[in-house]
């Protein structure tokens, strides 16, 4: 989990240190997305909406540069 951890540290660092100048904001863009699963996978639920055993990860972009952040 500490990879896990000190990867998306250094995402948000890159996104930081790769900004021309400094922004007055930042756009948040939150986007889930399906990931079906097949047979009896660990942490997978069942969604009603998609009616299937899938992982639904909410992943976190730059909303004006779509650069990823992160997962949520």
């Amino acid at each position: 989990m500490a990879r896990i951890n000190e990867f998306n540290d250094f995402r948000v660092d890159v996104f930081v240190r790769t900004r021309e100048q400094r922004r007055a904001h930042v756009s948040i863009d939150l986007d889930p997305t399906d990931d079906p699963a097949h047979g009896q996978q660990q942490f997978t639920f069942w969604h009603g909406y998609y009616e299937q055993n899938q992982y639904f990860p909410m992943m976190i972009f730059d909303g004006e540069t779509g650069m990823p952040l992160g997962p949520g």
